[in-house]
């Protein structure tokens, strides 16, 4: 079957007459105005432009101005040349050796022997240049001149300083150096300076403050991580009894260890002690627990207590609770002068309402079983009375 499309009849558009031709223009309200006429163009002028006057010639430069600019310029030139050199020179180790001379005769003979000291010194690389040179001239030689003496620790060394050179350590696997075995991208990662354990090695024992591996500081990283606690899983080459008679343990496991053992850091005891070990001696768990302090009374009054082998308990609890604890004998009669009223802040740090009601309204009153006979005696505040 075809389909046929129906013709459409498409009508011719109507010829527009030309501009100008033809009646008025027009509107949709009639003929429209005719335009006026535009006015002629004003001639060009052909007068030329009058010649600019010709710029007046600098005046030469007389010979006494010619002779001031040559030495200035001179003068700049030598103190430039002077500054620059000065700057050299005093970048130069030996001019660091005239104050640090111990440092640098140590230097010498470690593994960073020629190593300048800006390579370590300065925490942003050459950005810190500036700041360094103005802390050298302003600060370190002025001291220099009066005779001051260095004091107090240096300037920590940035990691970026040592990642310069050491980029490898920081990123590999296990480094085994010094019967130490370690991973420094888990355990001196970012923000950890390389100089916490590594101070020492470019100046030796002449760095202000020796910082050494301690092994209080590993053991507390390792127990929040759960990583592992065995000694051959961070030490190598050495028995377990050549391992603490270095660092921090040499004073805590030394002769004296029954009164130094409390002076380190009581969290690294169980690296190698079961817990169960210090309640043997001191009754009580060691290192106490984060609410020891709001449970502590409970174990304080009890005959086996030995709170005395650590703390002074004159001194120690009167400092926190501000009267003498435990109470004295005389104490009970002597309460009402020490107590302020029955809401004295020194006795609720340790008491409640409870306690005081307990002894006053029931010796009063034997008759009350709930210690507290306010519903009969309205008058009586919170607390009781005396």
């Amino acid at each position: 079957m075809r389909f046929r499309l129906p013709k459409l009849k498409l009508k011719p558009p109507k010829a527009r007459p030309p501009a100008g031709a033809g009646g008025p223009r027009m509107g949709p309200g009639g003929p429209r105005p005719p335009r006026p006429p535009r006015p002629p163009r004003a001639p060009r002028s052909t007068t030329p432009r009058p010649p600019r006057p010709p710029r007046r010639p600098k005046p030469p430069l007389s010979p006494k101005v010619k002779r001031a600019a040559i030495a200035s310029a001179a003068v700049a030139a030598v103190l430039l040349t002077a500054l620059v050199v000065a700057i050299d020179l005093s970048s130069q180790p030996f001019a660091c050796a005239k104050c640090h001379g111990p440092q640098a005769d140590a230097l010498h003979s470690s593994a960073h022997d020629g190593v300048t000291c800006y390579r370590c010194h300065l925490p942003a690389g050459m950005w810190s240049f500036p700041a360094a040179k103005a802390d050298e001239w302003f600060r370190m030689y002025p001291a220099a001149i009066v005779g001051r003496k260095l004091s107090g620790p240096g300037p920590r060394i940035s990691r970026t300083a040592c990642a310069s050179c050491h980029e490898k350590v920081l990123v590999g696997g296990k480094t085994k150096v010094h019967g130490l075995v370690i991973v420094h991208w888990q355990c001196a990662g970012e923000p950890t300076p390389c100089d916490a354990c590594h101070t020492s090695v470019a100046h030796g024992r002449a760095v202000r403050w020796a910082r050494e591996p301690v092994m209080d500081d590993c053991v507390v990283c390792h127990l929040e991580r759960r990583a592992s606690l065995k000694c051959d899983a961070c030490h190598t080459g050495k028995l377990e009894t050549d391992r603490i008679k270095t660092g921090p343990w040499q004073v805590t496991h030394g002769r004296n260890w029954e009164r130094t053992h409390g002076i380190g850091d009581l969290q690294t005891c169980v690296t190698c002690h079961p817990p169960q070990k210090c309640v043997t001696c001191h009754r009580t768990r060691i290192p106490h627990s984060g609410n020891f302090s709001a449970e502590h009374g409970r174990e304080a009054v009890l005959p086996e207590s030995r709170c005395s082998t650590c703390h002074d308990v004159k001194g120690w609890c009167r400092d926190c609770h501000g009267v003498d604890m435990p109470h004295p004998k005389a104490f009970l009669k002597q309460h009402p002068t020490i107590a302020r009223d029955a809401r004295d802040p020194v006795c609720l740090k340790c008491h409640t309402d409870f306690d005081c009601a307990n002894c006053h309204v029931r010796h009063a009153h034997p008759g009350a079983t709930d210690g507290n006979l306010q519903g009969i005696l309205p008058q009586v505040p919170q607390g009781g009375a005396e």
